[in-house]
């Protein structure tokens, strides 16, 4: 969208992802002259909004997959949105929130006031008095105007989200504040990390879905990762120990966390554990065409509706595909890249394993084991298949 050409990676789509935030970066940088004053969640929000679309753009992964992901992570923000643009040092303490927040702020800005506008603003900032006035210049609103807007659009954003809500507990069973909590289900979805607050109260706002519960000393220092919610109460270090949190359409509520003695010590590092703990079976199968394998660039939605586990991926040259997913029900969206988007042609369906009608959509019911044998047959060339709005 702002981003220009293919930027090559070995790394894959994170890698992608960052080098597309950091060349955003310098875009900012050049057109404002390296004027200061922007707050975090401007300056940082509009790069990763604008790698996330680089990366739709690219076919590597549809915003709307991402979108999902970055509603959940700024509705971790504690404090009110506003204040983010003075408080210069909250955002370390929760940056996830603060950029994801961002991201939809970055949103709501381009909906209302164009692509243009927002190119512009970084501009106005090399001759403008303050950031202040360059933003009403570009976007035709106040600071204090957009905030009141975006409170109430935010609002509205979170209004599907559940709560995961409970008490973190010392080990002589006082409650305990300022312990960082986090909701995370594998992959790349999760759920900022928030803090304990008085009598050690936390709350999470999440989708649907099933999650772990992981316990920092200092959310702010997410290397220090003291262990998952155990099942049955208490903490663990062992994955196959951590309870399973699922919200199924309502707060989950009453979650009772003790910590041990010593539970702050010898900590291990999120690089050795919390990755462990996220592997997930698979949904595999074969897209073909009506002779043979179909063209490069199908992607496939395993859908869950509101459930976070949703899981978007392509298929390889021979056609087949593998998916993760979690416990939960499914359809399976089929897309083809064309016309520098993910156009949504149709279903997993019907007699053929294939259909524009969603009523005809086969449902998956999955558990904790792979799915295999799943069979798509395209009718025609994708690219020559209709779009399905």
């Amino acid at each position: 969208m702002f981003l220009a050409g293919s930027f090559v990676s070995g790394g894959g789509p994170a890698h992608t992802l960052l080098i597309a935030h950091e060349y955003f970066h310098v875009l900012q940088r050049q057109l404002s002259e390296f004027a200061p004053g922007p707050p975090v969640w401007l300056v940082e929000g509009s790069a990763h909004y604008s790698a996330l679309l680089y990366i739709s753009d690219e076919g590597i992964r549809p915003y709307d997959v991402d979108r999902r992901n970055v509603i959940s992570f700024a509705a971790g923000l504690d404090i009110p949105f506003r204040d983010l643009d003075h408080d210069l040092g909250h955002w370390r303490e929760q940056f996830g929130a603060v950029y994801n927040a961002g991201v939809l702020a970055s949103e709501w800005l381009l909906s209302e006031a164009g692509k243009s506008a927002y190119i512009d603003f970084w501009r106005l900032l090399a001759t403008e008095a303050n950031w202040q006035a360059a933003f009403s210049a570009a976007f035709g609103i106040s600071v204090d105007e957009f905030h009141d807007a975006f409170e109430k659009h935010t609002t509205d954003l979170f209004a599907d989200l559940q709560r995961i809500e409970g008490v973190v507990l010392g080990p002589d069973g006082e409650p305990l504040n300022d312990v960082g909590v986090e909701a995370w289900h594998g992959g790349r979805v999760g759920s900022s990390t928030v803090k304990t607050r008085a009598q050690g109260a936390f709350a999470l706002r999440v989708w649907d879905g099933t999650y772990h519960l992981l316990i920092y000393p200092d959310r702010s220092a997410r290397t220090g990762f003291a262990g998952w919610l155990k099942a049955g109460g208490g903490l663990t270090a062992e994955c196959d120990e951590a309870a399973i949190v699922a919200v199924e359409g309502a707060d989950v509520t009453g979650i009772v966390i003790r910590l041990p003695a010593g539970w702050d010590e010898n900590l291990p590092t999120l690089a050795s554990t919390q990755w462990a703990c996220v592997a997930l079976p698979k949904v595999r199968g074969t897209v073909l065409g009506p002779d043979g394998p179909p063209a490069e660039r199908i992607g496939l939605w395993l859908w869950g509706g509101s459930n976070d586990s949703s899981k978007f991926g392509g298929i390889s040259a021979d056609g087949t595909f593998d998916l993760a997913h979690q416990s939960g029900t499914y359809v399976i969206r089929v897309y083809v890249w064309r016309d520098a988007a993910w156009d949504h042609i149709g279903w997993y369906g019907d007699d053929t394993g294939f259909t524009t009608d969603r009523e005809q959509a086969t449902e998956i019911e999955v558990d904790d084991a792979t799915v295999t044998g799943i069979e798509i047959r395209l009718p025609a060339d994708p690219s020559d298949l209709p779009t399905i709005e």
